[in-house]
């Protein structure tokens, strides 16, 4: 998918969700389906992927929903993002099935079924991103969000897997509705992860200044900075926000997995990740795991040497004193 097929499908979904702000059926129809769920909500246990952008949490996520009978947002979900369990039950009744591709585009997987970040939904459900004072609202209530993963779980299947990084900076809510929810935190070489966010940006906006994915508490600040010392802070302030959530609350329920061990061998770590679930309380169902997947840790020195022994000099510097 080339940038400006990229830019059309965004500004076609956002052109549909303008649509869909204002349907009265399809959220009555929701509600009728959820009103009809019995079940017990006190003990749920969805799994949160958290991480700085340019982790390889996308490629997580696919291959967790490919390898394990799991529950997630659709694409076909996220678009109808207040009525995320009839849209499952239309890719069901469809027969629709995500099988493992492993492209994407900053997050996005082609295909109804696919897996996706469901940014619009996931303001509904924890907040908006952009604004850390959240009116509450707008948002979508504690048992209304638990009825639906609960939903979404029995009508697929399998744990309830999310991945939006913008979530990493809602933890504190998202503890608040599921309390015994469990974290899988994914974690990359600093300077890698940098450098993709650089690449990332200049690539998007076609300079180093346009602000690429999650927003730290302190991006104000950030922007006064030079765009190699902003991505620095952003990795470090997301990752120190996600552990002082963690300690805080006294959240056990983690794992911490690294991008160059997923590339290696992803099936040890998707094992690991198992086992551990499993000891937390949530068990993963292997359905048919893809096959002849090879992946490769692109950790390689792509800006040029005067980018780059900058790029290193100022990650050593700001990691070195904090």
């Amino acid at each position: 998918m080339n940038q400006n097929h990229f830019n059309k499908l965004k500004s076609a979904v956002k052109f549909a969700h303008a649509l869909i702000e204002h349907d009265p059926i399809l959220p009555l129809i929701e509600k009728k389906i959820l009103l009809k769920r019995k079940s017990d909500l006190s003990r749920m246990q969805p799994i949160f992927i958290v991480g700085a952008p340019r982790t390889g949490s996308t490629l997580l996520f696919e291959l967790l929903i490919s390898t394990y009978r799991t529950s997630y947002i659709t694409n076909l979900s996220a678009l109808l993002y207040k009525s995320p369990v009839l849209a499952t039950k239309m890719i069901k009744s469809l027969g629709l099935v995500h099988t493992f591709s492993g492209t994407s585009k900053y997050g996005y997987i082609q295909g109804l079924s696919a897996p996706s970040e469901a940014g619009v939904l996931f303001n509904h459900w924890f907040g908006n991103d952009e604004s850390f004072n959240q009116d509450k609202h707008n948002l979508l209530p504690a048992h209304v969000v638990r009825m639906t993963a609960d939903s979404m779980c029995c009508l697929m299947k399998g744990p309830f897997i999310v991945k939006n990084l913008n979530n990493s900076m809602r933890l504190e809510r998202i503890n608040q509705i599921f309390p015994n929810a469990i974290y899988i935190y994914i974690k990359r070489d600093v300077i890698y992860t940098a450098q993709s966010i650089i690449l990332s940006r200049r690539k998007l906006f076609r300079n180093d200044e346009g602000w690429f994915s999650v927003k730290p508490q302190n991006y104000e600040t950030l922007l006064e900075l030079d765009p190699f010392e902003q991505v620095i802070y952003q990795i470090m302030s997301i990752e120190n926000y996600i552990e002082q959530v963690l300690d805080e609350r006294q959240i056990k329920n983690v794992i911490e997995i690294w991008y160059e061990n997923m590339c290696s061998d992803w099936h040890r770590v998707l094992k690991n990740i198992a086992e551990l679930c499993a000891n937390y309380g949530v068990g993963l169902q292997e359905n048919q795991p893809p096959s002849n997947i090879r992946l490769r840790p692109s950790e390689k020195q792509i800006l040029d040497d005067r980018e780059w022994g900058r790029l290193c000099h100022l990650v050593n510097a700001i990691y070195n004193q904090s």
